[in-house]
């Protein structure tokens, strides 16, 4: 195991605040089958089976099945489903 442990503090003390500053968008998942997108740009489609969203001129989707917005505002999405793939293009 020391090597892994070697890999992931390096990982760790490679990190630097420029790469936390750099994070436009965040997505929380739990283990309940609740995702929250925070900090987004726009809904580009929504159906019960996936989400498309787009930050930063990206576009984040989240695939699954019974997918309903719980809640919403301009920048955070409340997402509830069984959720299978998430991709980012």
């Amino acid at each position: 195991m020391k090597n892994g442990t070697e890999y992931i503090k390096n990982i760790i003390n490679g990190i630097t605040e420029e790469d936390y500053g750099n994070a436009k968008t965040l997505l929380s998942l739990d283990t309940g089958g609740r995702l929250k997108i925070d900090g987004f740009d726009s809904i580009a489609d929504y159906t019960s089976s996936f989400i498309a969203v787009l930050s930063g001129g990206r576009q984040i989707t989240i695939y699954g099945d019974n997918l309903v917005i719980t809640g919403c505002d301009k920048s955070i999405i409340h997402l509830q489903g069984k959720i299978s793939r998430i991709e980012l293009e």
